[in-house]
Parts: structure tokens; sequence; C-alpha cells
């Protein structure tokens, strides 16, 4: 039996997407589009929201620059993209009769990539989202006479609390359907109340309910081919469409951008750990790929794939860092306040110091100037949720985790060999610097829409903060050399020392100037 090709595996099929606004949702339906250009339709979960038209915001995405490769070689793409109105916090997705009976009349393969990604979320939201979200998507793919595959995007951290994570179910510590049953009938801010006594040791809620989707499959599949795609940190772009191309979805683009923005200058982390982040692109080809896999080799069955950069890559959270200082300094965001200088700590003294000084005392300056000056006070606000981010991420950036991949290297080995150029999937190549300085290129250029034109007014900006540094900390050595001259005889006698020294350098200018 010849082996059928990913592309044309996709030809004449239609698909349906959830989570398709979404960064990796965007990132997925391009390479989906302009791989497998013989596909039929791709229909797309998109929540309504009130007073704003679904089409303009299909043309607002397809205007972004993540679609311009994709334009120039299939110009009409965007009439094989189909929205269909629902919502995965509403019973059958929200969907109406219409729309449920094209899904289970014309749908060969599922992806599911919706989920809550927003911190301020609480716990029977997420539960709802991504428990209910997934039994909706099983019950619904139970009915779809074509179905071959479905795709559920997970999480490598639904199983963190062990340090060898491996591609296969776990326990949870929880029953789903007993989860389900509390948030059915418990108030909601009960339920918030008790709700890390559920999570228990998982960093959040989103990491926890993700283990109890992935359960759902476990016990709910029933004859529907089901692969489990596991990322870890999903980063920017990195060989298609183009290098670098991200938005603020996501935890690690916004724990970047803030300090690229100099808002973020201490976390807790330890600089020694290793940081697993997989390019988007990746992670697409991998959930294309695991569809063909889960319909031509895994019949009715359940295939988990870690999708990680860890094991042959030695990026570290101080490597992390240290590019990111170096980056947002020499290619700097616009109108900065404060230079970028990222530090991890594993001190919690010195930490809580950082946060006082560096940023709490320094937003309620930045509050004071710009009233001062008529404009909006948002520093404090911003601050709030700041914490928010470094609180999420402080789990990930304290531990190391060893991740098995043998599944993801077999679909490696089983998939055509005129597709593996195409449908790359292993990162071993990637050039971690390069990589990064493509990345906070790309938050300036994608997700802050700064023009490169105006980098050289930039890089002024960085020198005067530097300077303003300087100038700053040699006035407050002063100081302390001033207040101590008076109460230490050796302070003193380094207080004229350095006045004398002063003066000198100041009478040597003119002859110097001269020459």
């Amino acid at each position: 039996m010849d082996i059928v090709s990913i592309s044309q595996f996709y030809a004449n099929k239609s698909v349906f997407v959830t989570g398709f606004t979404g960064f990796l949702g965007k990132v997925f339906v391009e390479r989906l589009l302009r791989l497998c250009p013989e596909l039929h339709a791709v229909y797309v979960l998109i929540r309504p929201k009130q007073g704003e038209d679904v089409q303009h915001r299909l043309d607002y995405i397809f205007d972004l620059k993540l679609f311009e490769k994709l334009k120039k070689t299939q110009p009409k793409f965007a009439a094989k993209v189909i929205p269909i109105l629902g919502d995965l916090l509403e019973p059958n997705l929200g969907l109406n009769h219409s729309a449920t009976r094209v899904l289970e009349s014309e749908i060969s393969a599922v992806f599911h990539v919706a989920g809550t990604v927003n911190i301020d979320d609480m716990l029977g939201t997420i539960i709802k989202v991504n428990v209910e979200g997934m039994q909706s998507i099983l019950t619904l793919c139970s009915r779809m006479v074509k179905l071959q595959s479905l795709v559920h995007v997970s999480s490598i951290y639904t199983n963190c609390s062990q340090e060898i994570i491996d591609e296969q179910f776990h326990d949870q510590k929880f029953d789903y359907m007993k989860v389900l049953n509390c948030n059915e009938w418990m108030e909601e801010q009960t339920l918030e109340d008790i709700s890390s006594n559920l999570i228990g040791d998982e960093p959040d809620g989103h990491t926890f309910t993700k283990g109890l989707a992935e359960s759902v499959i476990s016990q709910e599949h029933g004859s529907v081919s089901v692969a489990i795609v596991r990322p870890s940190f999903i980063g920017a772009t990195w060989r298609e469409p183009l290098l670098g191309w991200t938005d603020s979805e996501n935890a690690m683009t916004q724990m970047m951008t803030n300090v690229g923005q100099g808002h973020l200058h201490c976390m807790v982390g330890n600089k020694r750990k290793k940081l697993d982040i997989v390019p988007a692109d990746i992670v697409a080809n991998v959930m294309l790929c695991s569809a063909w896999y889960a319909a031509e080799h895994a019949h009715n069955n359940v295939s988990i794939f870690n999708c990680t950069s860890s094991r042959t890559s030695n990026l570290t959270w101080g490597k992390l860092e240290a590019m990111m200082k170096e980056n947002f300094c020499t290619n700097p965001l616009n109108g900065l306040m404060r230079l970028p200088d990222p530090h991890f700590t594993t001190s919690r003294n010195w930490f809580r110091w950082s946060k006082l000084v560096n940023h709490q005392l320094t937003a309620y300056v930045i509050d004071f100037y710009k009233v001062l000056f008529g404009q909006r006070a948002h520093a404090l606000e911003k601050n709030e949720k700041l914490w928010m981010i470094v609180k999420n991420m402080e789990y990930f950036s304290t531990r190391e985790w060893q991740f098995e991949n043998k599944n993801l290297h077999q679909l490696m080995n089983v998939i055509p060999t005129e597709d593996k150029k195409s449908f790359y999937m292993d990162g071993s190549s990637l050039h971690w610097s390069s990589y990064i300085e493509a990345y906070c290129l790309g938050i300036k250029k994608f997700c802050l829409s700064e023009k490169l034109s105006l980098l050289p007014k930039a890089r002024a900006n960085i020198r005067r903060l530097k300077w303003r540094g300087y100038l700053f900390y040699t006035a407050l050595f002063l100081l302390l050399c001033k207040l101590l001259s008076k109460r230490v005889q050796l302070a003193s006698r380094l207080w004229l020392l350095l006045v004398n020294t002063a003066l000198a350098i100041y009478r040597l200018l003119p002859s110097v100037t001269k020459t």
C-alpha cells in the first residue's frame, strides 16, 4: 500500500479548527492553507463579539504580515476559510442547528487549539473552557461521518509534578467528573476560594484543567483517532512564513515585551535551569503531521507527542536574560522611560527589595510625572498585571524537567521523505542567539507595530537613559561619601581625594580640548 503524503491527505477535505484567533491558531491555519493548497475548506470557530462583525475580524487577521506569503501563492485563500459562530463556554459549543449539520457531514479532521489564556480568569471559567469544552468537542466528533482524526493541543506541563515527563497518560489528582460536578453546583467564588486545594502542586488552573482534559480524552474518545500535542512555551516563528513573527497573546511574549519596555526588571528564577521554548511553526507542523499519523497509523487509538526543545538545546533562563538585555538595548522599543535590564534571582529577599525599589516606588514616580503633565497614570495598574505574569512564570523558571519524545521522533521517521523538508519538526539546528534576536525584533515590529525607521531615535533614547543612570548612581555614591565623611575619617579622606581628582580633571579639560 502506497504511503499517502501529508498534502495529499488533506486534499479535497474540510477541517474544523478552534482557537483560530489565537497566536498558535493563526500560525497553524496559515501553514495548513499554504502547505496543503488542495484543501477544500477550513471551518473556524469564532466567538461572537457584540458590535463586531465576524468578517471584519477575519479581514483584520488576513491583513497581518503572517499571511503575506500565502497571499502571493494563493490570492483567493480567504474564500476557503469559513467562520462558524460558537463559544466553548456554551453547551454544544454554542453552535446552531445548521452549523452542527454542516460540521457533522463535512469535516475530516478536527484541530482543537482553543483554550483560555487569560491569567485573570477564575477557575470555574477555565474548567468550562478546557474540560467541558473538550467533552463538547468529543461529542461533536463522534457524530462526524467523515472524521479521520482529532488533534488536541495540550501542554507539556500537565504533569509537571514529575521530573521526567513521558508521552503517556498520567493519573490526575481528582476525577474530572467530580470536578465538573463541583463546577456545576458550586458558586463561582466558592470554587475560587478552594482552588488552591484543587490545584495542589500544579502551577495554575490552566495546567490543572489541561490535565483533566487529557483524562476526558482517555475515557471518552471512543472510536475517534486522537493525537495529543503537548508543546512547552510556544515562541515566535522560526523558519516560515517569516522569522520572528509573534503577537502578544502567549505568556513568553508578554514577559519579553514587558522586559523590552523597561517595565519588568526582576523575576524569581534560576539562571542555570534549562528553558524550553518551541517555535510556533514547529508546533503547527507537528499538529499537521499528527493528524495524518492518527488517521493513517493509529486507528481508534490515542497518540501523544511531546513537542519540546530542551533535549537538544542549551538555552537557560540566564542566557535568555542576557540575550533580552543585549537585543532590547541594541534594537530598543520606542518611548522608553527605563532601560531594559532584566534579572533572574533565587533570593526572595532580593526580589522583594527590587520589587519595592525598581517597580513600586518607580511606578509612583512615573504616575506622578504623568499626572503633572496631564497624562493618564497607569503605571501602578500595570504593575499589578506584571506581578501576575511574574508569579505564573516563577514555577517554570525555578525548575527543570526531562521531556521524553520518542513518539515525536517516530513521527519524524514515518512521514514521507518528500514531506520532511516542508513539515520540519526537528529544532536541533536552531541557533538560539539569532532566534531570540529575531524574537525581540518581532515584538517590536509585529506586536507593537513599531517602524524600524525609528530605530536611530530609539537608540539615541537608550544612550540618554544610560547616561542618566550613570549620573544618578554617581550622584548617589558622592552623596553617601559626603554623609560618611562626617563620621568616618577614612571616608573623609576618600571624599577629599575624589573632590581634588575631579578639580584636576576639570582644570585639564581646556588644554585637552586645545590639543
